[in-house]
């Protein structure tokens, strides 16, 4: 399996983000907008509140390009919530060439940057519904992009998150299957 990378939705690097990439991979670096930094976030408002004041995604796109920069051997990208929104810009941009795919979790924020193109493959897994847009236009938006799958799930934004109120234990073991079906099918 080749390595992979996960870029961390708001609340950073905490012991259940470090415990799904246990289970997922052996060769794992995970990404967070807060550099390593554990926050312990009481809950999603404190988090977002404290991301939208103090980084923003544009801030946290530029960390991802720097340290995706140094990459020298294939990999993939697993993003969750503004962790996948990340991604979609940075493989819109001038991503590194070793990056195989990425697989983005629920990046609601990808509304906001229909004019990217990703030039990498990307799984896009979509929530049940979310409450500021359609998740069904967006889907219908994405998929003129012949890089771009889009996925439905039966389940709310964040639900691979033990952290959030929408974590589903069910839709959590469902899905951490299917992201090593998604990494084992672009293994050499």
């Amino acid at each position: 399996m080749q390595n992979l990378v996960i870029i961390s939705d708001i609340f950073g690097q905490t012991a259940a983000l470090k415990s799904l990439a246990d289970e997922i991979a052996t060769k794992v670096t995970i990404i967070d907008p807060y550099q390593g930094e554990i926050m312990n976030f009481q809950n999603e408002q404190q988090a977002y509140d404290y991301f939208i004041a103090n980084l923003g995604l544009s801030a946290y796109v530029d960390i991802i390009t720097q340290q995706l920069s140094a990459l020298t051997s294939t990999s993939s990208l697993l993003g969750f919530s503004m962790g996948s929104s990340a991604i979609w810009q940075y493989i819109s941009n001038k991503p590194n060439g070793h990056i195989a795919q990425a697989i983005g979790f629920y990046g609601s924020q990808i509304r906001h940057y229909l004019s990217c193109t990703p030039k990498t493959p990307v799984t896009l897994i979509m929530p049940k519904a979310e409450p500021h847009f359609s998740v069904q236009e967006l889907a219908q938006q994405l998929s003129v992009f012949k890089r771009v799958k889009i996925e439905h799930a039966n389940y709310q934004h964040g639900f691979m998150n033990s952290h959030s109120h929408n974590f589903d234990n069910d839709g959590y073991r469902l899905y951490l299957n299917r992201i090593k079906e998604l990494l084992n099918s672009t293994s050499p």
